[in-house]
């Protein structure tokens, strides 16, 4: 293991497989293969394996959830117990405390995702006030795509502000501002601009 930093694997006694770098960066641990790079970057961390944490306070609430990536400023900041989820960008998926299989890709994307499972979200703001158990295989594609909603399940956005009220389930969205009103119709489809 590699340890740099004040604090940096302090918990670490006979495992290997570690890269902590940054004050406190991995300090709890007690496992092997994470690689946690700034500022608390996993700070709590002390069975969770098979993680990278790059950023100040990336992942730094996580207790005992594997194989996540996180990459960025406050990226899964409160993961506690969620696995196997990607968050790249300042804030991505910073609200999760137990989500499982998530990708976010984006400033803030997923943001305020408590536990929902199964979403793509890839663009700043992709997402980003989704929240609630209800959250689940979603997928939204650009800026501010799904943004201001409560999604439920099983929608689809693509473009600019698609589905960016959404509070019901099963739409689908491809065009910069398409049904971006939608609030609580299910089962729509819309594609072409607005």
């Amino acid at each position: 293991s590699v340890a740099i930093g004040n604090g940096a694997l302090d918990a670490v006694t006979t495992q290997g497989g570690n890269v902590a770098i940054g004050y406190s960066a991995a300090t709890n641990l007690t496992t092997t293969g994470v690689t946690a790079i700034g500022y608390q970057a996993m700070a709590t961390s002390t069975t969770g394996y098979d993680t990278v944490a790059i950023g100040q306070s990336a992942l730094t609430s996580n207790t005992t959830g594997n194989e996540n990536v996180a990459v960025g400023y406050n990226a899964m900041y409160s993961n506690t117990t969620g696995n196997d989820n990607v968050a790249v960008g300042n804030g991505a998926l910073d609200a999760a405390t137990t989500p499982h299989y998530n990708t976010a890709i984006g400033r803030n994307a997923g943001g305020a995702i408590t536990v929902g499972g199964g979403n793509t979200l890839v663009g700043a703001y992709a997402g980003q006030t989704m929240n609630g158990s209800n959250g689940k295989w979603n997928v939204a594609i650009g800026f501010n795509a799904m943004k201001d909603t409560d999604a439920r399940f099983q929608n689809t956005a693509v473009g600019q502000n698609a589905l960016s009220s959404n509070l019901a389930h099963g739409n689908a969205a491809v065009g910069a501002k398409c049904l971006e009103d939608n609030t609580h119709g299910d089962g729509n489809n819309g594609f072409g601009y607005f």
